[in-house]
């Protein structure tokens, strides 16, 4: 186990960090004294700089470039799964007739839906329950559809003949 430096917790010339004539030294200066080397001249433009941080030497193989794409998906038995969406659009359009469209959504899903299962059949897609469902919710939002305007089309005769029936 390696345990980090030890740092004294006070500076060793402890005068008010001065040096020895007295003013405070730069702790930003470049070290310099006996046996310190002299600063160097960068390379020329185009030159290796000392140390191995430069372009690496020509080798005799050229540079590894960038692979090609990546090739496309393709399913193991060879057949194409492009129709899964008409199993999520008639799940879709089936919550929809519940939510806010009716009937203006509702037949949709039963058209899309049994598209989507004959798709399914055909093995050009693998989500067929989500098909069915889009057909059951379509059918159930035409049945409730069906059942919402018949009340209303009720209250709109009741209301008619009773107000009908009081101003006589």
């Amino acid at each position: 186990m390696t345990f980090p430096p030890n740092y004294p917790s006070e500076p060793e010339n402890n005068q008010n960090d001065a040096g020895a004539g007295g003013a405070p030294q730069n702790p930003y200066a470049a070290p310099g004294g006996p046996g310190a080397t002299p600063p160097q001249q960068p390379p020329a433009f185009g030159a290796s700089a000392p140390g191995g941080y430069g372009a690496p030497a020509p080798g005799p193989y050229p540079a590894p470039g960038y692979p090609g794409a990546a090739p496309a998906y393709t399913d193991p038995y060879g057949q194409s799964t492009v129709k899964n969406s008409l199993g999520v659009w008639a799940l879709v359009l089936g919550i929809l007739s519940f939510v806010s469209c009716g009937i203006f959504s509702a037949i949709p899903a039963v058209i899309v839906g049994n598209k989507g299962k004959e798709a399914a059949d055909q093995g050009l897609a693998n989500n067929r329950g989500m098909s069915q469902a889009g057909v059951i919710l379509g059918w159930i939002g035409i049945a409730l559809t069906i059942v919402v305007v018949g009340i209303w089309i009720i209250l709109i005769i009741v209301g008619v003949s009773v107000g009908s029936t009081s101003s006589s």
